[in-house]
């Protein structure tokens, strides 16, 4: 049982999908991850708001016993308007990448705090442009701590490299390609969690 988890909802005319780690493993972890989600869920469902789900889950994470802590990367998608409009918040998350049509892999907006940690801050956001036939990889920070056989970690600069190496032709490949890497680069049996999610406009 591990701290990853991710999810994807309808707001609207909008989608709402996020990737969140919780801190630890074993059955609290599990506990805390369910928590997240569906505070996540319920919270962004009442007020379709992404900021308001976020400030929520904070703060039943500092109402627990104080040493719990979590990330989570959030992206909320405007479907039905022109130019495929996407807004980014990430809570000391590793951030989202946008892999664009011409090779590039850039990372979508800046790291406020994580969960748990200070009451009522601030969450920057940002906002992008995702064109027909890119894709946004959100991911737990499990793909960059990846270690190999020599101690080294996969890190952000072969994540980068991997995104950039081929055009993307669907969102499944893309995550198959990473897995393929993980599996390739590994030493020995991962010892933390990784979570992928691949959003690719058609």
């Amino acid at each position: 049982m591990g701290g990853d988890f991710y999810d994807i909802i309808q707001l609207g005319d909008s989608w709402l999908t996020f990737v969140g780690d919780v801190a630890g493993k074993g059955a609290h972890a599990a506990a805390l991850t369910a928590r997240a989600r569906y505070t996540m869920i319920s919270v962004a469902q009442l007020t379709g708001r992404a900021d308001a789900a976020v400030d929520r889950v904070n703060d039943a994470f500092l109402d627990m016993d104080g040493s719990s802590l979590c990330t989570l990367a959030a992206l909320r998608l405007f479907g039905a308007e022109p130019g495929g409009r996407v807004e980014v918040l990430s809570a000391g998350h590793p951030l989202p990448y946008l892999v664009t049509n011409d090779g590039g892999a850039t990372p979508l907006g800046t790291t406020g705090p994580l969960l748990g940690f200070v009451r009522s801050p601030r969450w920057p956001h940002a906002t992008a442009e995702v064109a027909p036939g890119e894709a946004v990889v959100l991911f737990s920070d499990g793909v960059l701590d990846t270690v190999s056989e020599d101690r080294r970690h996969f890190g952000e600069h072969r994540l980068v490299d991997l995104l950039r190496s081929a055009p993307v032709h669907s969102a499944a490949e893309l995550v198959e390609r990473l897995d393929r890497a993980l599996l390739d680069f590994q030493g020995s049996e991962q010892r933390d969690d990784v979570a992928v999610l691949v959003l690719r406009r058609r």
